[in-house]
This record gives C-alpha cells, sequence and structure tokens, in this order.
C-alpha cells in the first residue's frame, strides 16, 4: 500500500509486513524511516529492520554485475521438445543412441546434439546431468548460429536428419503451419543458439538461494534460466565472479532486490 500526499517530505515511513492476518489485527510489523532522498526514477528496494545498513552498503557498491558482461541470455525455445529433447540411453564416439518421447530408439551424430539442462539441474557450483540432450541443426559461423542447409544436414549428419525427416510434418504445423517451407527442421525461435556452445554461467529462473554454475566447456543448452557472458576485457576470472554470485552476502542482496 502506498500513501501520498500534496506536502514535500524529507523522510518517509516505512512498514514491511510478513503477515498480513497479524498486521490487519494488531498493525505489527517491522517499521523505519528513510529519507526521501532514497525515491528516484530507478526501481524501490526499500529496506527495513535487521540488515539495512549492510544492505545499503552493498547498494552503493559501485561495481555491478551488468558492467562485466557482454550478455545476460534467456534460454533457448525448440517449440517441439517432444520432437527435439530426447533420453540418452548410451554414448559411444561420435553416436549417440536416444529415445524420444514416442519411445522411439533412434542412433545420432554427436555433433547435432548437446546436453540439456532444465532450471532444476543447475545448482550452486554445480550442474546435474538431466539424462537428456537437445538437437540442433545449425552451426555456428563467426558468432552466428546459422541453419545447416537441407544438403549439409542430408550429407554430414544423415542419421538425425532422418529422423527430423520422420517428424516433418509436426516440426511443419508447429504455430499453424509457419514452419512449412526449406527450413521446416529448424527452430521458430532460433534465439541465443550462439551462447548454448560458449563458455557461460548458468543460474535458474526459479532457485531458493543463489544457483550459479559454471559451464565451461560449452557443452549445455539450457531452458528455464539464464546464461550469462562475461566481457573480454574483465580482469577478474570467472571462477572468482562464480564465487561472488555464490556467496552468503550476494545471496542475502539478491533477496532483497529480486522477488524470492
Amino acid at each position: 500500500l502506498l500513501f501520498l500526499d500534496k506536502n514535500a517530505r524529507e523522510s518517509f515511513q516505512v512498514a514491511k509486513v510478513d503477515d498480513l492476518t497479524a498486521w490487519r489485527e494488531s498493525r505489527t510489523a517491522v517499521t523505519g524511516t528513510l529519507s526521501a532522498e532514497d525515491v528516484s526514477a530507478n526501481e524501490w528496494n526499500f529496506t527495513v529492520g535487521p540488515g539495512t545498513d549492510l544492505f545499503r552498503k552493498l547498494q552503493e557498491m559501485p561495481a555491478k554485475l551488468g558492467d562485466i558482461t557482454e550478455k545476460i541470455s534467456q534460454g533457448i525455445r525448440t517449440s517441439a521438445n517432444d520432437v527435439y529433447v530426447l533420453d540418452i540411453l548410451k554414448m559411444t564416439g561420435d553416436a549417440i543412441t536416444a529415445s524420444s518421447e514416442q519411445q522411439r530408439e533412434v542412433e545420432l551424430e554427436r555433433a547435432t546434439i548437446s546436453f540439456f539442462l532444465q532450471g532444476r539441474e543447475i545448482k550452486p557450483y554445480q550442474i546435474l546431468h538431466s539424462g537428456k540432450c537437445v538437437i540442433l541443426p545449425y552451426q555456428i559461423r563467426q558468432g552466428r548460429a546459422i541453419l545447416l542447409s537441407k544438403q549439409e544436414f542430408q550429407e554430414q549428419y544423415p542419421n538425425t536428419f532422418a529422423y527430423l525427416s520422420d517428424n516433418k510434418q509436426r516440426l511443419e504445423n508447429r504455430e499453424k503451419g509457419r514452419m512449412k517451407g526449406p527450413g521446416w527442421y529448424g527452430y521458430v525461435y532460433p534465439k541465443n543458439l550462439e551462447l548454448m556452445a560458449s563458455p557461460k554461467i548458468l543460474v535458474p529462473d526459479i532457485a531458493s538461494r543463489a544457483s550459479f554454475a559454471l559451464d565451461e566447456k560449452g557443452q549445455y543448452a539450457f531452458t528455464s534460466g539464464y546464461g550469462i557472458t562475461l566481457k573480454d576485457k574483465t580482469q577478474e576470472s570467472v571462477y572468482y565472479t562464480l564465487g561472488l554470485l555464490n556467496s552468503k552476502i550476494l545471496d542475502f542482496y539478491l533477496k532483497k532486490i529480486s522477488t524470492t
């Protein structure tokens, strides 16, 4: 609840209500007085009670995560997980045996897939293997993800192309037939695909505490989360940054400025 009047004030009161029922009965809440200078065009993060001084000190730190990141990106959306995402059964050399949602066992070329993560497999300092892979019918060229041509796909990766061809009707009919045409085997929204093959810090979109993990070799494609890449000129190592992001102090801060 926000109460305003027409008179300018140097300070204002904030009440933090953790239990709405108790507050309705007894007006029990953690309260504090803040300076009107704390209200700006930026987002409002008002903290009262224990930890207020620490929160304000952290707010004043000049270096922000955005200052050292090249990109913070969402995960992929295949728009047909039942076709593109498979359970890994066996890996041998350049081949992988997997089963689709229809429980059909297929052999695919290793170069056409990445390990696939959902947010729940991303833990502090640790990536849990989901046992799944995702088909990426793209190649990274000059930092951009380019859909393989039909000829390239058939010649270089005949097994994977044959599997997708068996599901051609399903893929073509996505979004009311939007994918009918020569690129029917591609994603409807091919965003951030170049990130999947890059080293990155991963974080789930929902977590009970700061949960950042490092995909050091760019082995994982992910959904339900974010990938963070650092600028080349960043002096601090990625391990140092990872340690900060998972620390108790930044976990405290993140919970104050975001939806817990």
